[in-house]
């Protein structure tokens, strides 16, 4: 396994985001300290990322509302293995905002960034009441 292989997973990830591509706007929630321990909390808005967005099967959905485990709508995200999407961030997507439950790198060969071909998670539709 070598640069190859990752070369040609990669491209395969490119293919499979190229079927149905969005292009999604990241908003992290960050927290700091100022140089007086003072805890800074703020919303950023990362460069937009093209990803695909795919729905979960029907079957999968409606088996979790019935066993309690999902009340809201989720959807599958796959994003380049260089993408800066982590658990927490939101973004919109046919006019609704949705949150990254988790995002999973997919290594070959090594756990250094050279061997990461694709992420790929699952984000959670929110109903934000006011």
């Amino acid at each position: 396994m070598g640069l190859d292989d990752i070369t040609f997973l990669r491209k395969g990830t490119d293919e499979i985001i190229n079927v149905n591509p969005c292009e999604i706007e990241i908003k992290r929630h960050v927290e700091s300290e100022d140089e007086y321990g003072s805890l800074i909390s703020e919303d950023i808005t990362l460069e937009k990322q093209t990803v695909r967005i795919a729905e979960l099967s029907h079957s999968e959905t409606q088996r979790l509302v019935i066993e309690g485990v999902l009340k809201n709508h989720l959807v599958n995200v796959t994003a380049k293995f260089d993408a800066d999407i982590q658990a927490g961030d939101r973004f919109e997507f046919c006019d609704k905002t949705y949150k990254i439950l988790f995002m999973r790198k997919f290594w070959l060969g090594g756990f250094s960034k050279d061997c990461i071909y694709k992420q790929s998670g699952r984000a959670e539709e929110l109903n934000e009441e006011v």
